[in-house]
């Protein structure tokens, strides 16, 4: 297909009427249109590749919309995933020569032109306006390359035959992105697969502060591309975001600047990147790059991501061994036996410690990372203990290979063990933990043993001095998780499960009612419960076995002592009554026969048998010689509860 005909099929396949994902993003229009049907994969890539380097190709309402707006509808600063994926279909569809090929050979040297004289690198520009960017980027580009190669250990790009240096152009992008890799042909000297690639850096988008970051990101692509050019997209920029602030720790903004994207989301996977229409979720991967170099090789650790990459290489059209199974080696090599579900596991618990939650003992320097915090599947505060059979928000279930951060506040003064209870849908494997920190204390990490069946378990851990209770969730996806099987956002598979904190308290014990007999036909009475270990909130109230009796109001928990009111209608029966207990975190306790109920005027005024000669009226607000002990009126009652408040509060003190 030649690019004139492919102008004309634009014509005819791209109509004017075609949707739009969202004014000036040129690259949602050009996906609907496949989504729909309108263009085929081909033409997809086409028009993707075009909208960065020739919009005069593309249909006249998306040329329109790209004058307008640029490609846009992203925060994209490397448009290399693009170009890659459309290298890989011409790779796999043997189309080499045909339209898309040719689009992404590079162009031929641009009006001005320099040379390093120490490395084999050229660039070339279109104005005098552009010589002071191209003699930065050459400047960085021979210290990006030594630093990259000679110290770090990637691969030397490729260069093709008759072309003698690698090629940098400072040319428009055409307001899609800073800059990019392009790989254009496979390398035949080798039997790997590897790409020969070119740079091109956008003279608007880059200033003098941050030219040093997009070439050093970008060549950290041309290497990358001398490696293992099968390997999924979005751990290329996830080492080239952490890459380019090692050369230049000028550019740590970057790097930093982007976690907040990774981390507003983390029950996304950790391969997960929208190849259609990228919102920089992988580049914000970088921490997790981050956190691997500086857990497994805190002496040299850009060398060690370095030799990830070797370990990626594969002399296959299969992308196997890929970078989980690279990783994996990689930290074996380093003498540690972890698997990437274990890792992954690690690295969902240290995401937590990142920014303002830093705390000194996972990710070196995590305190720098403003604005990382990692998003919260949900939080929990103590007084809304037990929380019972809870499931994150559907919009942040975990997928596979991403995480969930459930928290639940503690106040310092908390002392009582909880019950952490897990238990996930069955559709996957899951991990998960309990993490205990704050409070000036060392931060303890517990797992849940997890039944590999039902996926459910238990751990119970005791808070008391620390701030935080952490559940750290991680779905582990099927047996054989590959990076490669997963490419649509929609692709990757969601799973969620529910989580239980509960309390486990000692019952209460010594309980004493007083009064602890009362007359039938009456309300309101006050009754004072004594005992320890009482409670308040959660679950906590008072019942009778004997239904007809009525709690009318509970008024006042102590540890050791509880006022409350009674109604007790005139049909009650006669006799003891048990009293049911719940304390707050749902646990029963039956008083058997602590309260027994006579009929009318049987009491004297002091509480004991026998009534007066003057009948009383057992309403509880009137009686005969005051009120006898169990149909005492409410100022008694007051009485009590400022007498157990005066007592409590002089104990504390």
């Amino acid at each position: 297909m030649s690019l004139v005909t492919l102008v004309v099929l634009s014509s005819v396949l791209g109509s004017p009427g075609s949707a739009v994902a969202s004014p000036g993003d040129l690259f949602g229009a050009i996906d609907s249109r496949y989504e729909r049907g309108a263009i085929d994969a081909e033409t997809r890539l086409l028009y993707r590749v075009a909208a960065v380097r020739r919009p005069d190709l593309l249909p006249a309402d998306l040329r329109d919309l790209a004058l307008r707006f640029g490609a846009g509808g992203g925060e994209r600063r490397s448009l290399t995933p693009i170009f890659l994926e459309a290298m890989r279909w011409v790779q796999d569809n043997q189309a080499q020569g045909g339209a898309l090929h040719r689009l992404l050979l590079p162009p031929d040297d641009l009006s001005l032109v320099i040379e390093s004289t120490t490395h084999p690198i050229r660039v070339s520009y279109e104005s005098t306006v552009d010589q002071a960017l191209a003699e930065w980027t050459l400047e960085y580009a021979e210290i990006a390359w030594d630093v990259l190669i000679d110290e770090y250990g990637f691969w030397e790009p490729p260069i093709e035959p008759g072309s003698e240096r690698y090629r940098f152009y400072i040319t428009s992008t055409n307001g899609s992105g800073a800059a990019y890799t392009a790989p254009y042909d496979e390398n035949p000297a080798t039997p790997h697969t590897d790409y020969f690639t070119y740079i091109v850096v956008d003279p608007a988008a880059n200033s003098q502060w941050d030219i040093a970051g997009t070439v050093a990101h970008e060549l950290n692509h041309a290497t990358q591309a001398a490696m293992d050019a099968l390997e999924p997209a979005p751990f290329w920029e996830n080492t080239a975001s952490y890459i380019q602030s090692r050369v230049f720790p000028g550019q740590l903004g970057f790097t930093i600047g982007t976690m907040f994207l990774f981390q507003g989301q983390p029950w996304r996977a950790l391969d997960y990147m929208n190849q259609q229409n990228s919102d920089a979720y992988e580049y914000g991967g970088g921490l997790f790059v981050w956190y691997l170099a500086d857990t497994y090789a805190p002496a040299d650790p850009p060398q060690f991501v370095a030799e990830i990459w070797r370990n990626c290489v594969q002399n296959a059209q299969l992308n196997e061994p890929d970078y989980f199974d690279a990783i994996e080696a990689t930290v074996a090599d380093r003498g540690f036996d972890h698997t990437m579900e274990e890792i992954l596991l690690d690295f969902s618990e240290a995401r937590f410690f990142v920014g303002s939650r830093d705390d000194g003992e996972h990710i070196f320097g995590a305190w720098q990372f403003d604005n990382a915090e990692v998003a919260l599947a949900a939080q929990h505060f103590h007084g809304q203990l037990p929380i019972r059979q809870e499931s994150p928000a559907p919009t942040k279930a975990p997928a596979a290979f991403g995480a969930n951060h459930v928290l639940l506040d503690l106040p310092a003064f908390y002392e009582h063990p909880i019950a952490v209870r897990f238990n996930g849908d069955d559709d996957t494997r899951w991990a998960a933990r309990v993490v205990l920190s704050g409070g000036g204390q060392a931060t303890d990490s517990v797992a849940l043993t997890l039944d590999p069946e039902t996926w459910d378990g238990t751990v119970v851990v005791q808070p008391a001095g620390y701030d935080t209770l952490l559940l750290v969730v991680a779905n582990l996806g099927d047996d054989g998780y590959d990076p490669d099987q997963y490419m649509a956002p929609s692709s990757w598979p969601v799973s969620s499960y529910t989580y239980t904190f509960e309390p486990v308290l000692e019952l209460p014990s010594e309980l004493i009612l007083e009064p602890s007999v009362v007359e039938r036909g009456q309300q309101g009475v006050p009754f004072v419960l004594r005992g320890a270990g009482f409670q308040a909130g959660g679950e906590f109230r008072l019942a009778f076995g004997d239904e007809a009796i009525q709690v009318a109001s509970i008024d006042l928990v102590l540890p050791d002592a509880v006022s409350f009111q009674l109604t007790i209608p005139l049909l009650t029966e006669l006799g003891a009554k048990d009293l049911i207990l719940t304390n707050r975190d749902g646990q029963q306790l039956t008083a058997p026969g602590i309260l027994t109920v006579v009929e009318r005027d049987t009491l004297r005024p002091d509480g004991g048998p026998g009534g007066g000669d003057t009948p009383r009226v057992g309403c509880g607000c009137r009686a005969a010689d005051g009120a006898s002990a169990a149909g005492t009126g409410t100022g008694l009652g007051m009485a009590l509860l400022l007498a157990l408040m005066w007592l409590w509060r002089r104990r504390r003190r």
